[in-house]
């Protein structure tokens, strides 16, 4: 029996045919907003990796993929077959190809032959006459068509489903001379509309042009699946796309589809000159934080800042106000980290900046502070603002008497945060001693170890006593020290003596 088993494991291999690698597609053409399927078949070879797909993701989204086997055997030959089935959908309209694709087997690379496929124009009427896709619908709007140049708009995709949806994937979007960012996680809610409750799903995204004129937002592709009833013939070839187990699992099955939305074109207008930085808003305020009760005098610091509040703007594009941060010949002036936020709700965009400054003055008697402009250009009555917070003027008390007043404005300076020459030889003398104490301490280890091992390795070299074998053998053996004499106690010879109780020689 075993050598007739290793007798067909040698033959095995003859009665094998070729390995072949070969694809093909269910249908073609395909609409805009259908899906199709690639099957790639390897015959008569075997493989530990699955085929390298990533050429298709270029023109193609990969909406789902399975895998299977077979073997058959057929006129003294046995053949074996493994399938990979990949569902698509196409990008964009025109004709693609289906690249070839290559795959590693014990007979080297294999590659499929390229396949070309024609993508027509998106037919709505006939995918929603589609009974398993009615109730799905897509639309599309930003909260401003006629946006200017840096104005950030909010684009909205919002899917519509009064049945249950499944594998929902949004198109990943790029808009030609414009940046586009998603406005956080897609948003996923009821809604009761004439006592029918549907499915909804937005998508949100911020569109900030970077030129002016015209600009094309293109449409927005969802991929997904709806449950529908299977046939019962599926399982047994009917349709490429059955599933062999779908008698198994109450005859339902997932059937994709795509939905696409128009195309939006935005009239971008240009920015004004007069404006700079141009900052386009709806409204925008500006507010002083300064307390008024703040005691000013040499030597203390006192603070003072600026809030911009903005609707229509990002805070990315409220410009800094640099007049705060400049210091004189009487006051010095330390710029803390601006607070940036924004809150993006469904159809407007607010943001806030706040800016911080601590001030100190370095001389006795008046300054001023310089007031505070911020120029922009308001969208919705097409006019250049100018908003404003005037100058302050402060009365700088003397710094308060601690023995000795300070001479001149160096030494007043000298208790800010910026350090002096003498304070940093301090410093520095300090880190010298310290890294010396350091290298001594070293050192001492160093020397310590190697007298260390000299006293082990002497203690090793040092011979033992040589004791002669003859004083061994004639040695007498010692007595217990303390050992108790036998003591008479008067009886008679016949007598068994008593055994006197030892003397107990624990000392505890």
């Amino acid at each position: 029996m075993v050598v007739r088993l290793l007798l067909y494991c040698l033959i095995l291999p003859y009665f094998l045919w070729g390995g072949e690698f070969s694809a093909h597609v269910n249908k073609n053409p395909v609409y805009m907003g259908e899906s199709f399927t690639l099957t790639l078949t390897l015959k008569d070879t075997s493989t530990k990796l699955s085929p390298d797909i990533d050429p298709l993701r270029k023109q193609f989204v990969v909406l789902s993929q399975q895998q299977s086997s077979s073997s058959v055997f057929n006129n003294g030959k046995i053949s074996s077959t493994v399938s990979w089935q990949y569902v698509l959908s196409p990008q964009k309209e025109g004709e693609h190809v289906v690249p070839k694709i290559a795959i590693e087997t014990e007979e080297g690379t294999l590659s499929s032959k390229p396949i070309t496929i024609e993508v027509l124009k998106s037919d709505s009427q006939r995918q929603n006459a589609d009974p398993d896709f009615s109730g799905i619908t897509i639309t599309a709007d930003v909260s401003q068509p006629h946006p200017y140049k840096a104005e950030t708009v909010i684009y909205t995709v919002t899917l519509t489903a009064t049945k249950e949806l499944a594998n929902l994937q949004m198109q990943k979007m790029q808009i030609e001379n414009a940046g586009i960012e998603q406005n956080g996680d897609p948003k996923v809610f009821k809604k009761n509309s004439n006592g029918v409750v549907a499915n909804v799903v937005q998508f949100s995204y911020l569109v900030t042009p970077f030129i002016s004129g015209p600009l094309k937002i293109p449409s927005a592709i969802i991929h997904g699946a709806v449950p529908v009833k299977g046939n019962r013939l599926s399982g047994f070839g009917f349709d490429d796309q059955s599933d062999p187990f779908s008698l198994m699992s109450s005859f339902y099955q997932l059937k994709s589809f795509m939905a696409t939305t128009d195309e939006i074109v935005l009239d971008v207008q240009p920015p004004e000159a007069s404006v700079s930085p141009w900052i386009p808003a709806k409204s925008l305020r500006v507010e002083e934080i300064f307390d008024p009760s703040q005691i000013i005098r040499v030597g203390e610091f006192f603070n003072r800042g600026v809030k911009i509040s903005a609707e229509g703007a990002t805070a990315s594009q409220l410009a800094a106000i640099n007049t705060l941060a400049e210091s004189t010949e009487q006051i010095k002036v330390y710029a803390d980290k601006p607070e940036i936020k924004d809150e993006i709700g469904e159809r407007a965009i607010r943001s806030h900046r706040t800016e911080q400054y601590t001030l100190a003055p370095l001389q006795p008697g008046e300054i001023v502070l310089p007031e505070i402009t911020v120029s922009w250009w308001n969208t919705d009555k097409k006019e250049k603002v100018v908003s404003t917070i005037p100058a302050r003027t402060l009365t700088v008390l003397p710094a308060v008497a601690t023995g000795q007043p300070p001479k001149n404005d160096e030494s007043v300076v000298s208790q800010f945060p910026e350090k002096s020459a003498s304070a940093e030889n301090s410093m520095n003398l300090w880190l010298y001693l310290v890294i010396g104490g350091l290298l001594v301490l070293l050192i001492a280890i160093f020397v310590w170890v190697l007298v260390l091992q000299s006293k082990i390795r002497s203690l090793h070299e040092k011979p033992f006593p040589k004791m002669d074998v003859k004083e061994v053998r004639e040695a007498k053996p010692v007595l217990p020290v303390n050992f108790p004499e036998q003591i008479n106690t008067g009886k008679k010879s016949g007598d068994k003596p008593k055994k006197e109780k030892l003397p107990d020689l624990n000392p505890t």
